[in-house]
C-alpha cells in the first residue's frame, strides 16, 4: 500500500468551528481524522489553519495553531512534527503515525481586516512558534479580503497585499494559489517579478481547467507558471471540480503528458468536515472518495489507469515531501 503525503486538509478547522459539539480529531465527519489518516496510510499530512475573513479572523488562526500543538502533544500514538531534515527515501514513514506540517489557507487567520501591520506580523509569529513555519499561505479564500480576490471574484492584489508579498520574500514559505482568482495570481507573479521578490508559489488543491472548466481551476497558463518556478500542484477530490473521481487519473495524466510535470505533482485531497461554518446541503465528495481512508482506492485507481510505479510513488509521497524540504533547506 503507497505511502500518501498529502497538501491540504481541514481537520484544524473542524477542532475550531465544531467545539460547541465537544469536537475531537477522531471524529469521522472530519473526514481526515486520525484513524482515517491511518486507515488511509497517510504518512504526512498539511493541515491548513483555514478563518473566515473578518475582524477576529485571526484570533481564529491563533487557536488552530493551538489545536496544531494539542494534536502533537496528545496524540503522539497517532501524529507527530514532520521531520524535514531527512530524505524522501523516509524510515520514518514506515512508522504507523501521520507526520502533520501547518499551512494558513487565507491570510485573514493572521492579519484581520481590522488590524495594523505590526498586529499582523506579531499573530503570524504567535502561530510559527505554535506550530511551526506555515508551508504555504493564501492570501484568501473563496471571496475578497484586504489583500485581494479570491475565486468567486475578479478582484486582483490589493495594497495590503502588495505588503504581505514584501513581507514574505525570502522566508521560505509558499505562495499557495489554490483560492486566487485569475486576476490575484497574474498580479502575485507580476509584483513578484517586477520587484525581485523570493517567495515559491504553488496551488495545493487544485485540478486543470482543461480537464474540468470551474473558476477554481487552474488555466494553463498559470500551470505553466507554477512549474516553471518549481512549485508544485495538488490535485483535489471534490466534485465541484471533477466530472468522476476518474478524472484524477486524467489530471495527472496530462500534468505529466504535457506540462513534463512528474516531479512538481501531489495528492491535495481538500477533506474538511462539512458541518461547520462551510456546512453544505449534499455532499461535495463523490462515493466511495469520501475521507482520508479512501487514499488505496484512490492509488488503485491511478495503477489501473496505467501510471508506473516510480510516478506512483512520485505523487503518492515523494514529490511533496521533496518541495518541503526544498524550502526548508
Amino acid at each position: 500500500m503507497y505511502k500518501i503525503a498529502d497538501a491540504h486538509c481541514d481537520l484544524l478547522g473542524h477542532l475550531e468551528y465544531n467545539q460547541e459539539l465537544g469536537a475531537t480529531p477522531h471524529d469521522p465527519e472530519a473526514r481526515c481524522s486520525l484513524p482515517q489518516l491511518r486507515a488511509g496510510n497517510v504518512g504526512l499530512q498539511v493541515t491548513a489553519i483555514f478563518t473566515v475573513t473578518g475582524e477576529n479572523s485571526s484570533q481564529h488562526g491563533i487557536s488552530q495553531s493551538l489545536w496544531f500543538k494539542k494534536l502533537l502533544q496528545d496524540e503522539a500514538d497517532f501524529v507527530a512534527k514532520f521531520p524535514q531534515n531527512v530524505s524522501a527515501n523516509i524510515p520514518f514513514f514506515r512508522e504507523n503515525k501521520t507526520f502533520l506540517v501547518v499551512a494558513i489557507e487565507n491570510a485573514s487567520g493572521f492579519w484581520a481586516e481590522n488590524e495594523p501591520f505590526s498586529k499582523g506580523v506579531q499573530n503570524l509569529n504567535q502561530i510559527t512558534q505554535n506550530a511551526g513555519k506555515p508551508l504555504y499561505i493564501s492570501l484568501t479564500h473563496h471571496l475578497e479580503n484586504r489583500f485581494g480576490g479570491g475565486n468567486k471574484t475578479t478582484v486582483g492584489l490589493k495594497k495590503d497585499g502588495k505588503v504581505l508579498l514584501d513581507y514574505l520574500s525570502d522566508k521560505q514559505i509558499a505562495l499557495d494559489f489554490a483560492h486566487a482568482s485569475d486576476a490575484l495570481v497574474a498580479d502575485c507573479l507580476n509584483h513578484i517579478d517586477q520587484n525581485k521578490l523570493q517567495i515559491p508559489v504553488m496551488a495545493s488543491h487544485s485540478n486543470l481547467r482543461k480537464i474540468y472548466f470551474h473558476p477554481r481551476n487552474l488555466p494553463t497558463e498559470f500551470i505553466q507558471e507554477i512549474l516553471r518556478r518549481d512549485g508544485i500542484i495538488g490535485l483535489n477530490w471534490l466534485n465541484i471540480y471533477l466530472n468522476s473521481p476518474q478524472q484524477i487519473a486524467e489530471n495527472l495524466q496530462v500534468l505529466v503528458e504535457e506540462f513534463k510535470a512528474e516531479n512538481q505533482v501531489c495528492s491535495g485531497a481538500d477533506f474538511f468536515s462539512t458541518s461547520n461554518i462551510l456546512s453544505f446541503k449534499e455532499s461535495l465528495f463523490f462515493e466511495g472518495y469520501e475521507n482520508a481512508s479512501d487514499f488505496p482506492k484512490l492509488m488503485q485507481n491511478l495503477s489501473d489507469f496505467g501510471f508506473s510505479e516510480d510516478l506512483l510513488n512520485r505523487f503518492a509521497h515523494q514529490n511533496l515531501v521533496n518541495f518541503i524540504q526544498k524550502l526548508a533547506a
